[in-house]
């Protein structure tokens, strides 16, 4: 159990990392991905609810702290954690998904994510509601969900 929670350290503060250095250069439209969301949503899947918000509550607060922007980041990353975790089965881990079930289940996640974390952030920024969804929640989430997809690929396609 320790050595699962060092390794998930580790990868938390590489995924971190490059989220500071290399993601948010590429923002389109001043929108950027949040790839702090694929390995939560993995353990939130993998081991359920209360893990994934203790998860997503740890490194949200961990970039909180980052970017100044207290609880906004912890909240709404918990709230996905729930989410993923929901669709928790015991019987089946991670790995027993299939590609298109774990990309449409993080798609669900991440908007409601986007919504709670754009509404506490740039709600004040838009001229209208319209502005506010398709720029800041769907565009969020269709950028992140990009490198989702990218890592599914990847995660499903690998020889085991």
């Amino acid at each position: 159990m320790n050595r699962e929670w060092v390794t998930l350290t580790g990868v938390s503060l590489l995924v971190i990392l490059l989220q500071f250095l290399f993601i948010d250069k590429i923002a389109i439209v001043g929108i950027s991905a949040d790839i702090v969301l694929i390995p939560i949503s993995a353990i939130a899947f993998q081991y359920g609810r209360m893990k994934g918000m203790v998860y997503g509550f740890s490194v949200g607060f961990l970039l909180d702290i980052m970017t100044g922007f207290w609880g906004v980041n912890a909240l709404a990353k918990t709230i996905a954690g729930f989410i993923w975790g929901s669709f928790y089965v015991d019987s089946k881990p991670l790995i027993g998904w299939y590609q298109r079930q774990y990309l449409q289940v993080f798609l669900f996640g991440a908007i409601f994510h986007f919504a709670v974390l754009s509404g506490l952030n740039y709600a004040h920024l838009s001229s209208s509601i319209g502005q506010f969804i398709f720029k800041y929640v769907l565009g969020q989430t269709a950028y992140t969900f990009v490198f989702t997809y990218l890592f599914a690929m990847y995660f499903w396609n690998r020889k085991r």
